[in-house]
C-alpha cells in the first residue's frame, strides 16, 4: 500500500509540473443507500450502502481513476430470526475512454477485503468469514442531447476467495443521472439485478435491486485563471469606434453557420446553396449534423479566424441565453473538450440607445457562455471574451442574429 501511495505521488508530481495544459485532475465521490425487497417476501429485506471516493486525472479523451469503495449489505429474515451482513472494502484502477461526445467506456479491476457474518438468534449461532475480494468492472456511459439527464449501464463482478471456498456477486443495472443545473452534482437512480452465489452458506439467488444516491464530479484544471480577456476593447469601443446598429432590413445574414457550411473554413453565403428539386432533397438526406458542421469549422480555422455562429440567442435585454441555445453551446464545449483550441467569445447586444449599456450587455452575454463552459470543465485560459460592436434592433429575428467565436489558440 505504501508503494502505491509513493507511485501515485510521483505520477501526480510529474503531471503537475508538466507543460501540457490539457491535464485535468478529477475527484469523483458517490454515496447511495436504500432498502430493497428480497425475493418478494415482506419479512425479508436488505439494507445497502455504497460509498466511493475516486481521485484521478483526465487527459484529452482519456481518464484514469483510482477508486476506493465500500459496499455494505445487511440482510434480515424475520421469519427465521436471522441476520446476514456483508461488507467489501476494495481498491480499483479504472481507465475510461471518451469515444465521442455521446459514448464513453470504463473498465478495470481491483482487489480488497470481503467480510461476511451470519447470526441465528434462535440457536445463538454466529459465524464470521473474511476473504480476499477480486473485482472486475465494465461501465458504458450514454449521453443524449439533454444537459439535465444521461445514462450508464454498469456491470460489476466480485469473486471472494476464502480457503477452498469461492463466492461470487454480480451486479448489472441501468443508472439514470440527473443534473439539477449544478455542474458538479448528479442525482442518480439505479435499477437492475444482483446475483449472489455463496458456497459457504449454500446461497444461490438473484434479486431485483434499486437504489438512489448523489455523486459529486469535480474537475480541477491544471491552471487556475478565474478571468481572462483577449483585449480590453470596452473603453475603446464605447468612445472611439462607431456602433454598427443593424435592423431586419440591413442585416447581412449571408455569413452564418448552417448545416450546409461543413465544406468551408469559415462560412458560406446562404444564397449559394441550392436545395431546389430532387437534388436538394437528396442532399438533405446526407446533411451533416450540427456537431459535425461546427467541429469542421473549428478544426479548419486558423488562429485569428473568426467564426460567426447562429443558434445562440438571448432573452431580450438579458445576459441569459434562451433554452434552445444550449444545444449549440454544449457542442462548443464538446469541441473544446476534444481539442486544444482556445477561443474568444464576442456576443451581440440589443439596441438601447446608450453605447455604454450596449457594451456591458455584450460583455455580460459573453461572460455567461464563458462561465458555463468553465463550470463544465474547460480551463479558464482557453475561453476569453471580447466586447462586440454588433447591435441588433428589436425587429431582427433570433435566427438572423449571430455571435462570433475567434480562434486564439490551437
Amino acid at each position: 500500500m505504501r508503494k502505491f501511495f509513493i507511485g501515485f505521488y510521483i505520477l501526480y508530481s510529474l503531471a503537475l509540473n508538466s507543460s501540457e495544459k490539457e491535464i485535468n485532475f478529477i475527484l469523483n465521490m458517490e454515496f447511495s443507500s436504500v432498502p430493497m425487497t428480497y425475493e418478494g417476501f415482506s419479512e425479508n429485506y436488505i439494507i445497502s450502502f455504497n460509498g466511493i471516493v475516486q481521485p484521478g486525472f483526465q487527459y484529452s479523451f482519456f481518464e484514469l481513476g483510482f477508486s476506493f469503495d465500500e459496499i455494505y449489505f445487511s440482510y434480515t429474515n424475520r421469519h427465521f430470526l436471522s441476520n446476514c451482513g456483508m461488507n467489501i472494502l476494495k481498491f480499483r484502477i479504472l481507465p475510461k475512454f471518451n469515444i465521442n461526445p455521446y459514448i464513453s467506456i470504463e473498465f478495470g479491476s481491483g482487489i480488497g477485503l470481503f467480510n461476511q457474518s451470519l447470526e441465528y438468534s434462535q440457536i445463538k449461532r454466529f459465524s464470521n468469514v473474511y476473504a480476499l475480494d477480486i473485482s472486475s468492472t465494465f461501465n458504458l456511459y450514454l449521453k443524449i442531447n439533454n444537459r439535465y439527464i444521461n445514462f450508464q449501464i454498469n456491470n460489476e463482478a466480485d469473486i471472494c476467495i476464502e480457503n477452498s471456498r469461492i463466492s461470487g456477486i454480480y451486479n448489472a443495472f441501468l443508472r439514470i443521472n440527473i443534473n439539477p443545473n449544478i455542474n458538479f452534482i448528479n442525482l442518480f437512480s439505479d435499477l437492475g439485478l444482483v446475483y449472489q452465489n455463496n458456497s459457504y452458506y449454500t446461497l444461490n439467488t438473484v434479486f431485483f435491486s434499486w437504489k438512489s444516491g448523489i455523486s459529486l464530479n469535480l474537475k480541477i484544471p491544471r491552471f487556475i485563471d478565474d478571468y481572462g480577456v483577449v483585449n480590453r476593447r470596452y473603453v475603446e469601443l464605447s468612445h472611439n469606434e462607431p456602433l454598427n446598429i443593424e435592423s431586419s432590413e440591413d442585416v447581412d445574414s449571408s455569413f452564418m453557420i448552417t448545416e450546409k457550411d461543413a465544406t468551408e473554413d469559415i462560412s458560406v453565403p446562404i444564397a449559394s446553396i441550392d436545395e431546389s428539386g430532387d437534388d436538394g432533397a437528396m442532399a438533405a438526406l446526407f446533411e451533416p449534423s450540427l456537431f459535425d458542421v461546427t467541429y469542421g469549422l473549428f478544426i479548419n480555422s486558423k488562429i485569428g479566424d473568426t467564426i460567426p455562429i447562429r443558434r445562440i440567442s438571448f432573452k431580450q435585454n438579458s445576459g441569459t441565453p434562451i433554452e434552445n441555445s444550449f444545444e449549440q453551446i454544449d457542442i462548443i464545449y464538446e469541441i473544446l473538450r476534444q481539442t486544444r483550441i482556445g477561443i474568444a467569445i464576442s456576443c451581440y447586444s440589443d439596441y438601447q440607445g446608450d453605447p455604454d449599456k450596449e457594451i456591458e450587455l455584450s460583455k455580460s452575454r459573453a461572460n455567461y457562455i464563458r462561465n458555463y463552459l468553465i463550470k463544465r470543465g474547460v480551463m479558464p485560459k482557453r475561453v476569453r471574451i471580447m466586447a462586440s460592436a454588433r447591435i441588433y434592433k428589436n425587429d431582427v429575428p433570433d435566427n438572423e442574429r449571430f455571435i462570433e467565436v475567434k480562434i486564439i489558440e490551437k
